[in-house]
């Protein structure tokens, strides 16, 4: 499973909606994986799951290069990701 941990200070947390898209060495979103197709993660979690609507399986990427696109909005703060990887 794809998952993303974020931290985030609690003294500073606000609602946000972190979307997370993935892409290729271009700067272009892989199908099924832009930011548009991610839902949108909106705790402040340590292990929140990263979801696309239309494609979930990230094995199709393996072996390409890979980019990650975080987007929110400029008041909210990334502290930290983590990715796991199936084992």
């Amino acid at each position: 499973m794809n998952r993303i941990g974020r931290e985030a200070n609690s003294a500073e947390w606000t609602m946000c909606s972190l979307k997370v898209q993935l892409q290729d060495e271009t700067g272009r979103a892989f199908a099924g994986f832009g930011a548009e197709d991610c839902e949108p993660i909106v705790d402040d979690a340590l292990d929140a799951p990263v979801r696309w609507r239309r494609s979930g399986d990230v094995r199709s990427l393996t072996g390409k290069m890979v980019a990650l696109q975080f987007s929110f909005l400029p008041e909210d703060k990334l502290y930290s990701y983590t990715l796991w990887g199936a084992s």
